[in-house]
């Protein structure tokens, strides 16, 4: 990246990947990173099923989205263009569709798990920049026979070989293991 960008010249690697990889919490879930974006989609997905549970009305849809932006992420929204209106889903009657971001992340972690178990020295190719045998892993467990199972869980219980239930084989533990390996030397919280 360094002969590509100059403005990464006078930084280290070691440098650079803690810049690419800070974890700050914020108002806006786009922008966020991969440890907080999840938070964003718990307060989505918690505000949709009490609207859906007649829990909460819509007038009352700021302060909740304020109150759930502050407790999971520690942040004040100062408008509700920073909070409950930057989405367009909403307005679209896009509803229920914001777990999928969170789970094609959980997917990607076990997929990631399971090319390394198969994909001899997958990490050292990665960092000399070979993606072959990553990207034919993928071509031949999940590109070419994906759009033959009826659910993305279907698909991670092949991918793994898993012979119990489809709950049983999507774990989120795999997505935690992987944020806490990637995160820890970055943030020094062994």
């Amino acid at each position: 990246l360094q002969n590509e960008f100059d403005t990464l010249k006078p930084y280290s690697v070691d440098d650079a990947y803690k810049a690419f990889n800070t974890v700050q919490p914020g108002f806006i879930r786009v922008e966020s990173d991969e440890v907080t974006y999840p938070l964003h989609i718990i307060v989505r997905f918690e505000i949709e099923r009490d609207i859906f549970l007649n829990k909460i009305e819509v007038e009352n849809l700021p302060q909740i989205w304020n109150q759930k932006m502050e407790q999971y992420l520690g942040v004040k929204v100062p408008n509700n263009k920073l909070g409950v209106l930057q989405d367009v889903h909403w307005s679209c009657g896009l509803f229920g569709y914001f777990p999928t971001y969170s789970l094609g992340a959980i997917y990607a972690s076990i997929f990631y798990k399971h090319a390394q178990k198969e994909i001899p020295h997958l990490e050292s190719k990665i960092e000399k920049g070979d993606f072959t045998d990553l990207r034919l892993w993928l071509n031949k467990n999940i590109h070419v026979i994906g759009s033959l199972f009826d659910s993305s869980a279907k698909l991670v219980r092949h991918v793994i070989k898993a012979k119990d239930s489809e709950e049983e084989a999507i774990q989120i533990s795999t997505f935690m293991d992987y944020l806490k390996n990637k995160y820890t030397p970055i943030y020094n919280l062994n």
